[in-house]
């Protein structure tokens, strides 16, 4: 035999379990490589992509450019950004992604981008090297801005702060092309 207050209670659980839900709205949102700072890839179509509501709007606007898509069944959507060039674009850029809320990176810039991942190379880092000091010295006249994954990372512009620890492989590619091909630099 059931218990006459399990039953009383029951449609007052009821009618507040159903008052607590709400419909589940997500706002547009990128991952973080698309970030204040960021560098972009020049001359090649670049990929932004992120998450937003299911079948929602997007609209990505950089550089005179605006690109529309709508996310999927999964909320995900992409647009490819035509080319640009860093010769063309010396100043930062800006670019807004909106949806139901509107998202807005400042400090863009065009130029090259490269990758480096894997251990030893990844490791030794600038203050390591034996000719840090030097390094460290001249490091003003290189445009260079570092990408780091990971809870803490992001974009930023190397400088004598943060050079000494960044990898030692990393900034010295990355110092030397900027030298070799100033055009590329945005």
């Amino acid at each position: 035999m059931v218990a006459p207050y399990r039953t009383a209670i029951s449609p007052v659980i009821a009618a507040m379990a159903l008052a607590s839900c709400r419909v589940a709205v997500a706002e547009v949102s990128l991952p973080k490589v698309f970030s204040d700072g960021m560098v972009l890839q020049q001359q090649v179509p670049v990929p932004v992509w992120g998450k937003a509501t299911r079948g929602e709007r997007v609209v990505v606007k950089i550089a005179g450019q605006s690109l529309e898509t709508t996310a999927d069944d999964r909320g995900r959507w992409r647009v490819m950004l035509a080319p640009l060039d860093a010769a063309s674009h010396r100043k930062p850029l800006t670019m807004t992604v909106a949806g139901t809320n509107t998202l807005t990176i400042d400090r863009i810039r065009i130029g090259e981008v490269w990758l480096l991942a894997g251990g030893e190379r990844v490791a030794k880092q600038v203050r390591m090297l034996s000719h840090a000091k030097s390094i460290l010295a001249e490091a003003a006249d290189a445009p260079v801005v570092i990408f780091t994954a990971g809870s803490a990372g992001g974009w930023q512009p190397l400088q004598a702060g943060n050079l000494a620890t960044t990898p030692a492989e990393a900034y010295l590619f990355a110092a030397t092309s900027s030298r070799k091909w100033p055009d590329r630099s945005g």
